[in-house]
């Protein structure tokens, strides 16, 4: 809904935004974020496609996390997160929130 009403160029900034919107939201738009990331034609560089951008990818990994819905951040992370900078800041938040999700669920197997 939200992606689609934007009028003009929609670029990463743009995208990072909206999922930061998403991740922060109470309760978090976890399956929004997921539809977002999964129609996004953004790229971070040049270098191939479906190169999804690395901050966008976290604040959909955190809004999923906060949501208790560990699996479907994992799904993110094996789906658009080959070329993750795990060392990055974003990657670090997004690691956290999901290994406090797999605990509130009592699920340290994921």
């Amino acid at each position: 809904r939200t992606f689609n009403s934007i009028n003009g160029r929609a670029d990463g900034q743009c995208l990072r935004a909206i999922l930061f919107a998403c991740s922060t939201a109470d309760p978090p738009r976890w399956e929004d974020a997921i539809a977002i990331l999964h129609t996004s034609d953004i790229v971070e560089t040049n270098a191939g496609p479906g190169k999804i951008d690395q901050v966008a990818l976290g604040h959909a990994v955190v809004a999923c996390a906060k949501a208790n819905q560990p699996q479907e951040a994992l799904t993110l992370l094996e789906l658009y997160g080959t070329n993750v900078d795990y060392r990055l800041p974003s990657s670090i938040k997004s690691f956290n929130s999901l290994i406090s999700a797999c605990g509130r669920i009592q699920r340290p197997d994921l």
